[in-house]
């Protein structure tokens, strides 16, 4: 539908939306009434930016909400050459090592995963974090500032595995010397997947103890791997890793994917089909998890989202209470319920222009992801819309699109030139 995407319809189901026009007289005394009385403020801004570039003093209403959690999120804190710089999401996975440390299907160069690793692995960590503080709160240590970046979220994310090697001060470089820890060969040399006669990396499976390995040169019908004295074990396996691993790879090639499946199964051999988006959806596993959520929205139509991971004993969660928003949409209901304004107050900030009302013409071209967002008194948003004029012409799809007076369609870093308008999640 025109002006929401699928993405926008799950990361953002259980908001409301509300646009707040910052060219406006008016705008920054809105948002600091609303900061006010909020449990949570969540920005991802440059340091200082909301101070420096819209006049929003965090420090002033806090002096009205001393119990305030404010949370920063930014690309790399605020020391360092790369402050400043863009933080798209393969700069991060280059800059953390996650990059070097995947490599392309055939093993021969790193690669950038396609996922958004760095905006996702803060999100969770920023959704920690903003817990942990609200939990102190109750305890008594009252509101606190969060500051995080996204190089820190995906390096810390990552480093059990990507920086394995790296952790220790002082290692022998292989082979090492008695007594000396060794250095551990990569994960992503044994999570790997298969191809076998009919399907292209179809499938994977274990076979990294020594049961599993014994029970997969059965299976597939290779006895004499149990012949080789270095195979025998695991520290065996690894000393002689590259063979062991052609061979595992080589080996499956020789069955179709629904007679390995067969085999391993007898087997009793950890496995599984590559399964396609539209086949995870309706598979045995989901649809006994009852994971699928079907809903509609006027003017949209029926979609289906997955559950909300997390189930409470005593305080079930709702996977849709509250289809994602269009432009605007529910801003009014959050000016009264975490605003505390009266109907006619509300009327008088959309008559002045302050509040973008959902049924104006749209001042953006698609709103903009927000980072992370709560339910209840937490508000969160992102600056996007005419008159921000990007520092970089970024056209990946990192968040939503912000469409700039020209209409042309950027991302990202944006600086301050004429009207802006800030959209909330609340």
């Amino acid at each position: 539908a025109e002006g929401m995407s699928a993405t926008h319809m799950c990361v953002n189901r259980n908001k409301r939306s509300l646009l707040i026009d910052f060219s406006k007289n008016g705008a920054q005394a809105l948002l600091q009434r609303l900061v006010t009385k909020a449990d949570v403020f969540i920005e991802d801004f440059h340091p200082g930016d909301l101070q420096r570039r819209f006049g929003i003093s965090l420090q002033a209403a806090r002096q009205g909400n001393a119990s305030l959690i404010y949370a920063g999120m930014s690309s790399y804190g605020i020391v360092g050459p790369a402050v400043g710089e863009s933080g798209a999401e393969e700069l991060l996975q280059a800059r953390s090592g996650l990059a070097a440390y995947s490599p392309s299907r055939d093993g021969s160069s790193p690669m950038t995963t396609p996922h958004q690793l760095a905006g996702k692995t803060a999100g969770l960590f920023m959704a920690i974090a903003v817990t942990a503080a609200l939990c102190a709160r109750c305890r008594g240590a009252g509101g606190q500032d969060i500051a995080l970046n996204k190089l820190d979220c995906i390096t810390m994310f990552n480093s059990p595995d990507t920086l394995m090697n790296d952790f220790w001060l002082k290692i022998n470089p292989d082979p090492p010397a008695p007594g000396k820890l060794p250095r551990m060969f990569p994960l992503s040399s044994i999570y790997k997947l298969y191809d076998c006669k009919d399907v292209t990396q179809g499938f994977t499976f274990l076979a990294v103890s020594d049961k599993e390995f014994e029970a997969a040169a059965k299976a597939l019908n290779k006895p004499e791997w149990l012949l080789k004295k270095e195979w025998k074990t695991l520290p065996g396996r690894i000393k002689d890793l590259e063979k062991c691993f052609n061979a595992l790879v080589a080996a499956p090639k020789d069955f179709t994917r629904d007679e390995l499946c067969a085999r391993l199964q007898e087997a009793e051999i950890a496995h599984a089909k590559v399964l396609s988006p539209a086949e995870v959806m309706t598979c045995e596993q989901t649809l006994a998890m009852g994971a699928v959520h079907e809903t509609s929205k006027p003017g949209i139509g029926a979609y289906r989202l997955w559950r909300a991971p997390a189930q409470f004993a005593k305080t079930p969660t709702s996977t849709v209470h509250r289809p994602a928003p269009l432009r605007g949409e529910g801003g009014e209901e959050a000016l009264r319920v975490l605003g505390g304004l009266e109907e006619t107050n509300i009327e008088g900030l959309i008559a002045e222009g302050v509040v973008v009302p959902a049924a104006a013409p749209a001042l953006l071209q698609a709103p903009r992801a927000p980072r992370f967002s709560k339910r209840g008194s937490a508000i969160s948003g992102s600056f996007c819309g005419p008159g921000l004029q990007p520092r970089h012409s970024a056209t990946e799809n990192h968040g939503w699109p912000a469409a700039n007076a020209a209409g042309k369609v950027h991302d990202k870093e944006f600086t301050r030139q004429g009207s802006g308008v800030l959209q909330y999640a609340v």
